[in-house]
C-alpha cells in the first residue's frame, strides 16, 4: 500500500510538473498564434487580444516574473487613457465606444507583456510566426489576383486588387512585408554561420518575394521609406566595414539596374508610373504642398478645421469625419463627401481628436523608443518604429484594426527586447 501510494505520489507531481511547465509557455504560444495569424484573419487576431491578456494575467498569477519590464511600454497604455477622457467631450458616445473597443490593443499588449514577457527565444519565434503568415497573405493575393489576370490589365496584379484578396489596403500589407523584409535580414546576419544552404535559399526567396509584393502594392510613402530604409542599413554596413563607397557605388548601380528591369517588364512599368505621380485625373487645392491626390484636398480641409478647433481637441469616435464633412461641403469637394474620409494623416488626425496633449503624447511614444532602441542598439526596433512612424505622415495608421494591433503588439514585444542585449543586425 505504501509502495502504490508513493508511486500515485510520483504520477501526480510528474502530472503538476508537466502541466507547469505547459502553463509557463502558454502565454508565448498564445503571442505566436496571434502573430501568425495578423496578417491571415484580422477578424480571428481581433479575438485573440483578449485571450492574450487572460493567459497573462493567468501566468503572472502563478508563475510571478521578477523580469525588469521598461517603463517606455506603459506610454501606449495612457495614449488609449487619452481617448478615454476624450469620450467625455465626443457627442457621439456610441462611435466613441466602438473606437474604444477598437484602440483596447493599445492597453492590452503591452499589460500583457508586462504581465508575462516573452524570452528571447520565444520572442525570435514570434517574429518568425508573424513572417510565414506574410508570406502565406502575400502568395494567397498573388494566386488570386494571378488568376483574375487579363492582359493588359495590370490593376489586377498590383495595388488595392492585390491586397484586397486577404481584405487589406495596399498600404498596410506593404508595410506588413516591409517588416518580414527585415526580420529575415535579422535572421540571416545573425544565424549566417549556423544556416544550411537549403535554409539560405529559402530565406533570400522569401525576401525576392516580399520585395516584389511591396513594389506592386506601391504604397507611396511605404514603399519609399522601405527603399530609403534598406539603403541606409546596407551603406551602414558597409561603411562599418571600411567600404561605404563601394557600397555606394554597388547601391547606384543595383537601383539602375533595377529601374531597368522594371521597365521592361509591363505590369510593374505601369505600377512604378502610377507611384511615381504619373495620373490621369488632377486633384485642384489650395494646399500649400502641389500634390496630385485626393490628400492635398483632405489636408487643406484639415488645416481649416484646425483654426476652430478647441485646445482638447474636437473628440473620438466619428467627430472628425463629421467636421471634415463640412469643410468638404464648403470647398465644394463633392467626391471627398462620398468616400467620408479621415484625415489621412495619424498625427492630423491625432491633433484634431485629442489636442495637443494627445499629439504630444504620440509623439513621446514614438520618440522615446526611437532613442532608446538606438541607444541600446536594438536596431530591428528602430527599423519597425521608422517604418511606421514615416508612412503615418500620410496614413491613420492607428485608426485601422491592421495598423494598431501590429504596432501595439510588435511595439510591446520589442519593447521587452530593451532590456536584454539585443541582436545587432548591423554588426
Amino acid at each position: 500500500m505504501f509502495k502504490n501510494f508513493q508511486k500515485n505520489k510520483k504520477n501526480v507531481l510528474d502530472y503538476i510538473g508537466r502541466f507547469s511547465s505547459t502553463a509557463q509557455h502558454l502565454p508565448s504560444t498564445v503571442y505566436c498564434l496571434f502573430a501568425l495569424v495578423l496578417s491571415l484573419s484580422v477578424n480571428v487576431a481581433i479575438g485573440l487580444v483578449w485571450l492574450t491578456l487572460a493567459v497573462a494575467l493567468f501566468d503572472f498569477y502563478r508563475f510571478s516574473s521578477t523580469v525588469h519590464r521598461p517603463p517606455s511600454i506603459v506610454l501606449p497604455i495612457i495614449f488609449f487613457f487619452l481617448h478615454v477622457i476624450a469620450l467625455i467631450y465626443t457627442s457621439n458616445i456610441q462611435a466613441g465606444l466602438s473606437e474604444l473597443l477598437l484602440k483596447s490593443s493599445l492597453l492590452i499588449f503591452p499589460l500583457a507583456m508586462w504581465l508575462s514577457p516573452p524570452s528571447k527565444k520565444a520572442g525570435q519565434r514570434i517574429l518568425m510566426c508573424f513572417v510565414v503568415g506574410c508570406l502565406l497573405t502575400g502568395l494567397v493575393c498573388f494566386v488570386r489576383s494571378l488568376l483574375n489576370y487579363q492582359i493588359k490589365a495590370v490593376s489586377w496584379l498590383s495595388y488595392t486588387w492585390l491586397s484586397s484578396q486577404m481584405g487589406f489596403l495596399p498600404a498596410y500589407l506593404s508595410m506588413y512585408m516591409g517588416f518580414s523584409f527585415f526580420i529575415i535580414i535579422n535572421w540571416l546576419k545573425a544565424d549566417w554561420q549556423k544556416t544550411g544552404i537549403g535554409k539560405r535559399f529559402i530565406g533570400f526567396l522569401a525576401l525576392f518575394f516580399a520585395g516584389y509584393m511591396i513594389i506592386m502594392l506601391g504604397a507611396r510613402l511605404v514603399s519609399v521609406t522601405f527603399i530609403m530604409l534598406l539603403i541606409g542599413l546596407f551603406l551602414i554596413w558597409m561603411y562599418r566595414r571600411n567600404m561605404f563607397f563601394r557600397g555606394l557605388f554597388a547601391t547606384v548601380l543595383f537601383a539602375l539596374a533595377l529601374w531597368k528591369l522594371m521597365n521592361t517588364f509591363f505590369v510593374t512599368r505601369t505600377r512604378m508610373n502610377r507611384i511615381i505621380g504619373k495620373q490621369l485625373h488632377d486633384y485642384d487645392h489650395n494646399f500649400f504642398i502641389n500634390i496630385n491626390d485626393p490628400r492635398g484636398q483632405i489636408w487643406e480641409s484639415c488645416v481649416a478645421a484646425m483654426e476652430q478647433m478647441p485646445m482638447w481637441g474636437y473628440g473620438i469616435g466619428d467627430e472628425i469625419e463629421g467636421v471634415l464633412l463640412q469643410m468638404y461641403d464648403l470647398k465644394n469637394y463633392q467626391h471627398l463627401l462620398i468616400v467620408d474620409t479621415n484625415a489621412h494623416s495619424q498625427y492630423v488626425q491625432t491633433f484634431l481628436s485629442l489636442g495637443y496633449v494627445g499629439l504630444f503624447c504620440l509623439l513621446v511614444m514614438l520618440a522615446v523608443p526611437l532613442y532608446l532602441s538606438w541607444k541600446k542598439k536594438s536596431y530591428l526596433y528602430l527599423l519597425f518604429l521608422l517604418f511606421i512612424s514615416i508612412p503615418m505622415l500620410t496614413e491613420c495608421m492607428l485608426e485601422t484594426a491592421h495598423g494598431l494591433m501590429y504596432f501595439s503588439f510588435f511595439n510591446s514585444l520589442l519593447c521587452c527586447s530593451l532590456t536584454r542585449n539585443p541582436s545587432n543586425i548591423l554588426r
